[in-house]
């Protein structure tokens, strides 16, 4: 099989790089979540290209080595980025999983376009659905998480620390050399600005996934909920599966928000065995 390589292409004047593997006649795209990137994907994409798709996982726009606009960046701004993608790529129809905000981005696209989604996958999507409405800025840092911004948007390696802590449920994957790697990482991809205007867009509920619930209803989807999620807890992702009719419900035990980081083999036999 081949390397996974590191391509990129133009979408709305902006360039998004992007991840691919394989070359299968079916194509999976693959949504990472917030303070993530296209790498979030590394074990997933050999695992579903040998099973004979083509995958590709872009960093979405603001994230990773694409386009950092100077404009706010909202979950929807992320959607209406899919199509355009979609097209510049030569695809038609895909399938896609979503994982996190990913899966925020995910919904409302399959909601908007579902002649060109196959099938869909969300992954502890729920970040967001609890979440009060919040009018004054002053208050968004506490709403978005009991820790305030810094939780999303890390500013010190302590701060990257308990981030981590908080994605992981085993806590010996939260190794120093992860802290360093994570916080270094952070400080050099510049995705500060779109991590807090994404944040601010969910402590505002604008566009929210409960919104792409009728769109999803009795199509082919999957919600994938980690039972030790502290980011995204396994209530919210019961409400997503309850709140689009005709969905498939997993629940992946002993794992955290991170299951293609902390879960891979799990994972990927779960996402196999719904992608046939």
């Amino acid at each position: 099989m081949n390397e996974i390589k590191r391509l990129e292409t133009t979408v709305r004047g902006q360039t998004i790089s992007y991840l691919e593997l394989g070359d299968g006649p079916r194509t999976l795209l693959l949504l990472h979540g917030i303070t993530s990137d296209a790498s979030n994907w590394l074990s997933t994409m050999p695992a579903l290209a040998q099973r004979g798709w083509r995958v590709i996982a872009p960093d979405q726009l603001g994230f990773g080595q694409s386009s950092k606009p100077s404009v706010p960046v909202r979950p929807r701004t992320l959607s209406d980025m899919v199509a355009p993608l979609l097209d510049a790529l030569g695809l038609e129809m895909v399938s896609i999983v979503g994982q996190s905000m990913g899966g925020h981005v995910a919904g409302l696209f399959a909601a908007q376009y579902p002649e060109r989604v196959e099938a869909l996958v969300l992954v502890n999507a729920g970040y967001g659905l609890a979440l009060p409405e919040v009018k004054d800025p002053r208050d968004l840092g506490h709403a978005v998480t009991p820790g305030g911004l810094w939780a999303l948007n890390p500013a010190t390696r302590d701060d990257s620390r308990r981030l981590l802590e908080m994605v992981f449920h085993d806590q010996g994957l939260v190794t120093e050399e992860l802290i360093d790697g994570f916080y270094a990482d952070r400080l050099g991809k510049g995705d500060g600005a779109v991590i807090r205007s994404i944040s601010e867009s969910w402590a505002r509920r604008e566009d929210t996934l409960e919104s792409a619930f009728t769109g999803l209803e009795r199509r082919p989807v999957l919600v994938i909920q980690a039972r030790q999620d502290k980011v995204a807890p396994y209530h919210l992702g019961r409400a997503i599966h309850e709140g689009i009719a005709g969905s498939r419900f997993v629940v992946l035990e002993d794992c955290g928000h991170a299951p293609p980081l902390e879960a891979p083999e799990v994972f990927n036999k779960t996402l196999t065995e719904f992608l046939v």
